[in-house]
């Protein structure tokens, strides 16, 4: 999962109110699509299939 979307979840009160309406939407429509990231020296983030989107 992206790094901001694991603060959100570990930090939700370090956001807006309105980020804090929209991210869980956001990450459960992350978790839906069978996203991913792969942090090698960069972010890579992937989709279900491993491709780079």
């Amino acid at each position: 999962m992206p790094r901001h979307f694991e603060h959100f979840r570990r930090n939700p009160d370090d956001y807006t109110e309105e980020d804090q309406r929209e991210y869980p939407a956001m990450i459960d429509e992350w978790l839906a699509e069978g996203n991913a990231v792969l942090w090698w020296g960069t972010d890579y983030y992937l989709d279900k299939h491993g491709e780079i989107i």
